[in-house]
């Protein structure tokens, strides 16, 4: 039924039944038949192997100092392709493109003391794709169905219409518009235009085809840009004090503060999207219209900076992004009600979705300030961050989700080098010993003589003779650069803490926090706290239920999440003999991960609803360096034995014994073969340490059974 379209077909299969009969009534005698069949058959005589053709061009001008413009064409017809592709694979449809695209510099038509600047880049561009075959009937060139003649004109105008793919872009953008600030100014004010910098784009696509009614976009995107920078100088009011010229008074003389920031930004970002796609209906039915299908986007965009090198030594630094959503309403967008509802949100701000803060203190400790300590350097540096995420439009009652973090960090470097210096006769070693060279004789060719030279020697040879200089001793100096042999040491310490929490009511005003709800979640939070809220010391989730900062859903399954993680990384460099370096590592690691649901619920104690702390979990890791010196070289026996994992089986039932005993708990003093109850031969704690006493080479009796050991043991390379 209907027209047949062969393209489609996959696999034809032609079936013979003889049903077997049912009931005595049937007609059907039940007896086998005989037939003969004849089916007739397309054969694929050969291919098509026309070719095609294709060619491309460009061209650029050089609008002298105006701009550019470029051309752009492509031109290709059915059949064509690359040399590997198949038949099957090639073209089969004519296309050709052509691209126009412009830079121009705008602001040459302005005079050029006015300082403007003012680029502009234009561009548009159109495809069109003609089908070889009818797209509404791949078995027939369409060629041949816009040139019969029998079917009526305005079937075959309309048919040539339809069948066209064609796609128009156009474009237009102004970036970096800004007056560029005169050649040796020194004014330089927060309010000059020229802090000032605009940005605006137009995009615009349109495409249909035959399965395509239309498909429109249009994309708008404008922006400003505030930028203010300063060289603030710093105020030094002790720097002119004689008195403090000393070096024991050089923290009280450098002292220093700058009172106003280096550097304010401001950057707000306005894209506005909007779509409209209808697909064409090629069902045959008439009365059937496909409605259009619209994908609309409003966002809005605040970026904050804040640089402030409050000191030499103490700058700060402040980051903050605040999105916004511009909500319209469904469909085409085509009354004024509407126009103006979507101009009011614009002028408010939008709906924020989301806000990102981040703040970071960096201080360089003045440690070297003191007296006989300028060979320690030290910086310490704190940063947090902060983030509120909006809960869907269509499920408010489930609540925002906020988190917040903190990393409090601290480097600190002994130069041994420097501090070994300060004794001359170090310092002197440590310069190098010069070694006086010895000093030839030079025999000078004096004239030969008219008279016999005398055999006897001379009657006084220190006369003629230098002394030789004795070489100096050099082991004592060897030996104190031996005794020297710790040239660098450093130490790193990193701490960061972080919770995040669902269900919070609360929005954002003023730099993350909402002057209408008690300033909530609290500026402690979105600094990084992470403990001892309020007056009673009480943890984030407690303290914002009291204060009524959550929403009471019952169906909330987010959890709660805090982590804690510490590292601890030390190094030193030795150098015991010229050319012969050590450096040792020691580094400790720990982690701490817990989460739980905390939500309204009932409570089965008491049967009434309250907020509930939930299904807790902790887990973690911890590493640390470790040295197995003493058992590093031990050699492998024969039957592929080893001393140390002998040592290590038998060091278990020590440590077992031991953790009983340690164990207040364990008072019954049960054993279970050489084992005590409940540390067995494969229990962890009894592996753990036998394992570190056998590999270490210490005693199991008194090794120390502390799970997290708090000072490293460092490596060496």
């Amino acid at each position: 039924k209907g027209n047949p379209n062969l393209s489609a077909v996959k696999t034809i299969m032609i079936g013979i039944r003889n049903p077997k009969k049912i009931g005595a009534t049937a007609h059907d005698d039940g007896l086998p038949k005989c037939a003969e069949v004849w089916v007739n058959e397309f054969r694929l005589s050969d291919f098509d192997e026309k070719g095609g053709w294709a060619s491309t061009a460009r061209v650029t001008a050089k609008l002298a100092d105006l701009g550019t413009l470029t051309l752009a064409g492509n031109y290709s017809t059915p059949g064509w392709g690359s040399i590997e592709k198949k038949v099957g694979e090639r073209q089969k449809e004519t296309k050709y493109q052509y691209d126009i695209s412009s830079q121009i510099a705008l602001h040459k038509f302005i005079p050029s003391n006015w300082g403007i600047n003012l680029p502009m880049y234009v561009g548009y561009s159109k495809a069109i794709i003609r089908p070889q075959y009818n797209p509404l009937d791949p078995d027939i060139l369409l060629n041949s169905v816009l040139k019969d003649e029998t079917l009526p004109k305005d079937y075959r105008d309309s048919l040539r219409e339809v069948t066209i793919d064609e796609t128009n872009r156009s474009s237009i953008n102004f970036t970096n518009v800004k007056k560029e600030r005169p050649k040796n100014s020194k004014r330089n004010n927060f309010f000059d235009i020229e802090n000032f910098a605009f940005n605006y784009s137009y995009s615009k696509f349109h495409n249909h085809s035959a399965t395509i009614d239309y498909n429109n976009m249009k994309d708008y995107r404008g922006g400003i840009v505030y930028g203010y920078s300063i060289n603030a100088k710093n105020i030094q009011p002790f720097k002119k004090v004689k008195l403090l010229n000393k070096k024991a008074f050089a923290l009280i003389r450098d002292f220093n503060f700058a009172p106003f920031p280096n550097k304010y930004s401001f950057l707000l970002d306005v894209n506005r999207h909007y779509a409209e796609k209808r697909m064409r209906n090629t069902t045959g039915l008439t009365d059937f219209e496909i409605p259009a299908y619209h994908d609309k986007k409003f966002t809005m965009l605040r970026s904050y900076d804040l640089k402030w090198d409050l000191t030499k030594s103490l700058k700060l630094d402040f980051h903050a992004d605040n999105n916004s959503r511009i909500l319209e309403a469904p469909g085409e967008i085509d009354t004024k009600a509407e126009k103006d509802s979507i101009w009011q949100s614009v002028f408010k701000g939008g709906d924020n979705v989301m806000y990102t803060q981040r703040a970071k203190a960096d201080y360089a400790v003045p440690i070297n300030k003191f007296p006989m300590m300028d060979w320690i350097t030290a910086n310490a540096g704190y940063s947090t961050d902060y983030k509120w995420t909006r809960a869907p439009f269509s499920a408010d009652t489930m609540g925002n989700f906020i988190q917040n973090g903190n990393q409090k960090t601290l480097n600190m470097q002994a130069n041994m080098l420097t501090l070994y210096n300060k004794v001359p006769f170090l310092k002197k070693v440590n310069q190098g010993i010069k070694k006086k060279e010895e000093k030839k004789e030079t025999k000078t060719k004096s004239p030969k003589p008219s008279v016999p030279v005398p055999t006897t020697p001379p009657k006084n040879p220190d006369d003629t003779l230098k002394k030789k200089e004795k070489k100096p001793f050099l082991l004592p100096q060897y030996f104190v650069r031996t005794l020297m042999m710790l040239k660098n040491v450093s130490a790193n310490i990193t701490n960061s803490e972080g919770m995040s929490l669902a269900g919070y009511n609360g929005s954002t005003r003023n730099l993350g926090v909402n002057p209408g709800n008690d300033f909530a979640p609290g500026p402690g939070f979105i600094f990084g706290q992470q403990n001892n809220f309020g007056a009673g010391k009480d943890s984030f989730t407690n303290y914002a239920a009291e204060q009524g900062w959550l929403w009471k859903t019952k169906s909330l399954n987010v959890p709660f999440t805090q982590n804690k993680t510490t590292n601890i990384t030390g190094r030193a460099n030795i150098e015991p003999l010229p050319g012969f370096k050590i450096e040792l590592t020691a580094n400790r690691n720990k982690s701490k991960n817990y989460s739980e649901f905390f939500r309204w619920a009932t409570d089965t104690l008491t049967g009434l609803d309250d907020f509930l702390h939930q299904s807790p979990t902790e887990s973690g890791n911890f590493s640390m360096s470790f040295v197995t010196w003493k058992t590093t070289f031990e050699k492998v026996n024969k039957d592929y034995s080893s001393a140390s994992f002998n040592t290590f089986l038998k060091n278990r039932e020590i440590i077992s014994q031991q953790l009983a005993t340690d164990n207040p708990d364990n008072a019954s003093g049960q054993q279970v073969g050489n084992y005590a109850q409940g540390y067995n031969s494969t229990s962890q704690a009894t592996m753990m340490y036998a394992f570190l006493s056998a590999y270490s080479g210490k005693n199991p009796s008194n090794y120390p059974r502390e799970p997290f050991p708090k000072i490293p043991v460092p490596n060496w390379r």
